[in-house]
């Protein structure tokens, strides 16, 4: 009897594939909370990803052992700047009542799930219009006749669902996750901080006793590293003692450490583990991000570190959260009103107490538990439609 009730419960779970190019440790929070509501709800989420970022632009967290997903081989074909990606997949994917993917045309396996092999349920998840980089028509028109080919969109943001709509999606079909990474450790970890932690990491990094500023993410072309340099020459005219600590790896990092080798008031720390973070959030007074911005800004809601950031154009969706006076600052695209506003920052520290506080409300609102339960209600609502027969 034991057995035939485990039988039938194994054939009423219904099965959800989601296919990442590749799985970076922040993802770990949400597939983990996500799993726990599909055991809850009988969905069975497999999360794949490819085994490395496919083209070396990845952020340099990207899991390489697998607890929680499954690694799918792929192969990757570079034409100009851009590249394609073939996943080599089971015949089980097919079986699968829901296939979800990120919305973008580099993805070959997409382009036959839509119009050639087409899967019960077909679900995008992504950003909902390209954001960081300049898109071309051609591009823009592709990605969105791949959209109309989906039964459901996972939006990132509130901006990514209006601009799905807005090109004919059906309003209905869509819903918003909230993208965000685990603020609730990371504020745990921020609380749990001791003097002793905070003096060892200012004297294993010479950061003295004057303000500092931290960078944390990828050291890119796309975070206007000499862009930070530069300001902070000029913050450094104000307060001599200034430093700003930068921390990430990536294809920048050689242009980090000479300005660190060059100048006194630049400091390069390696990568910075939740843990490293919460210390220096006991340290710094501000994050400087005038280049691209993306789930830094829940971060730094977290962190209590008030974001301080351009009106450049090609952000990621989760600038969409920031509130310029509110929880961050957000200037005019250029050096002058960068540096003048960072400089007010650090002389009003009531006003970047307000700041802070403010960050700690908006940490309230983006967690990993409130985004995996978006996503999870979007899929049971996803499963909800008609399968796709003879497939």
């Amino acid at each position: 009897m034991k057995n035939a009730k485990s039988e039938t419960l194994s054939k009423s779970l219904r099965v959800v594939r989601i296919l990442q190019p590749s799985m970076p440790e922040y993802r770990r929070g949400f597939y983990r909370a996500l799993l726990e509501l599909g055991d809850r709800d009988g969905v069975k989420y497999l999360p794949s990803a490819s085994r490395a970022p496919l083209d070396a632009r990845g952020r340099g967290d990207e899991i390489s052992e697998s607890d929680f997903f499954t690694f799918v081989e792929s192969k990757e074909y570079i034409l100009g700047s851009r590249s394609l990606i073939r996943h080599i997949l089971s015949k089980d994917w097919m079986k699968s009542d829901l296939i979800i993917a990120e919305h973008a045309i580099r993805n070959l396996v997409v382009f036959k799930w839509c119009y050639i092999r087409r899967p019960k349920r077909f679900a995008f998840w992504g950003h909902g219009r390209t954001y960081t980089k300049v898109k071309t028509g051609t591009e823009e028109s592709l990605k969105m006749r791949l959209l109309g080919r989906a039964d459901w969109y996972l939006a990132y943001t509130q901006g990514g669902a209006e601009a799905v709509t807005s090109a004919g999606f059906p309003s209905n079909h869509v819903s918003i996750v909230q993208n965000s990474t685990d603020t609730t450790l990371l504020q745990k970890l921020r609380s749990e901080v001791s003097e002793q932690d905070v003096t060892h990491m200012r004297d294993t990094l010479k950061l003295g006793n004057g303000p500092v500023a931290i960078f944390i993410g990828g050291l890119d072309e796309s975070k206007r590293l000499d862009f930070i340099v530069e300001a902070s020459a000029e913050i450094v005219k104000s307060h001599p003692d200034f430093k700003i600590a930068f921390f990430g790896a990536g294809s920048h990092q050689g242009y980090v450490e000479d300005q660190a080798n060059k100048h006194d008031f630049v400091v390069y720390g390696g990568r910075a583990d939740l843990q490293m973070q919460a210390v220096l959030s006991h340290i710094a007074s501000v994050i400087l991000m005038p280049g691209r911005v993306g789930l830094v800004a829940v971060d730094s809601f977290a962190l209590q570190l008030p974001l301080i950031t351009t009106e450049w154009p090609l952000h990621a969706p989760e600038f969409e959260y920031l509130v310029d006076g509110e929880n961050a600052v957000i200037t005019k695209d250029s050096l002058d009103a960068y540096a003048a506003a960072i400089n007010t920052l650090l002389a009003n520290s009531e006003l970047l107490d307000t700041l802070k506080t403010n960050c700690a409300k908006s940490a309230e609102d983006y967690s990993i538990e409130n985004m995996a339960k978006n996503f999870h209600q979007g899929v049971l609502q996803a499963l909800e439609l008609p399968a796709r027969k003879g497939r």
